[in-house]
């Protein structure tokens, strides 16, 4: 991937958990281990089974959007890279109906942190919703290590009234991710590979290096 669009990949990866236990409900008691037994619980197996949780990227704009997950950055910063870190990282064959082969592709790494917010007009609902966001992203933990998401990372907030941000009372709660990932991008205003300054042709083999050779002494 290039530059990816993290809020629209999490929105999937959430969407979809949501559809396996829409389609599988039996799953939903095990999430809560002991706590599946409390009474409300078989009210929200409900919920999750006959009606939509939307899931948006930013805040919902109006009360019709409850209860929803609310996707938001709350922060990126470039990682340094080490000496020889970015080396040999992009050699790919080249291929002509592929252009990241033909161009020269730099990249860096982010840390980035996202914030997904439970909303609902219901404390009790908003608490199930923030512990099914995280079963939703920790089964997800191995799809964005093979992506390419590096060190994922859980953090949290308590239940926070929102008495003002809409007519409806709302009850939200926060799971905050982070972690590590690539940005590539085209070099300059698009070199292709083998017309840079110090780079050789793409067909040159080892009878168009020449090697100067030079010695010192000291008497």
């Amino acid at each position: 991937m290039m530059i990816p669009l993290i809020d629209a990949y999490l929105r999937e990866i959430i969407q979809d958990r949501l559809k396996f236990l829409k389609n599988n409900p039996q799953f939903i008691e095990q999430i809560f281990g002991t706590l599946g037994t409390k009474t409300t619980l078989k009210s929200f197996k409900d919920f999750i089974v006959n009606k939509d949780i939307k899931v948006l990227i930013g805040f919902p704009r109006e009360p019709q959007s409850l209860p929803c997950y609310s996707i938001m950055v709350a922060g990126e910063q470039e990682t340094p890279l080490g000496l020889g870190d970015n080396i040999d990282d992009y050699e790919e064959e080249w291929d002509d109906e592929d252009m990241s082969t033909q161009y020269v592709i730099d990249g860096i790494d982010m840390d980035s942190m996202y914030r997904i917010e439970c909303w609902s007009d219901n404390g009790d609902l908003t608490s199930y919703m923030y512990t099914i966001l995280k079963y939703c992203l920790l089964s997800s933990r191995v799809k964005m290590l093979k992506d390419g998401f590096k060190l994922p990372k859980l953090t949290g907030t308590d239940l926070e009234p929102v008495p003002d941000y809409i007519p409806v009372f709302v009850y939200r709660r926060a799971l905050m991710i982070s972690f590590r990932f690539e940005n590539l991008f085209f070099d300059d205003d698009g070199t292709m590979i083998g017309e840079g300054e110090y780079q050789l042709p793409v067909n040159a083999d080892i009878d168009d290096v020449n090697v100067v050779q030079s010695s010192y002494n000291t008497d």
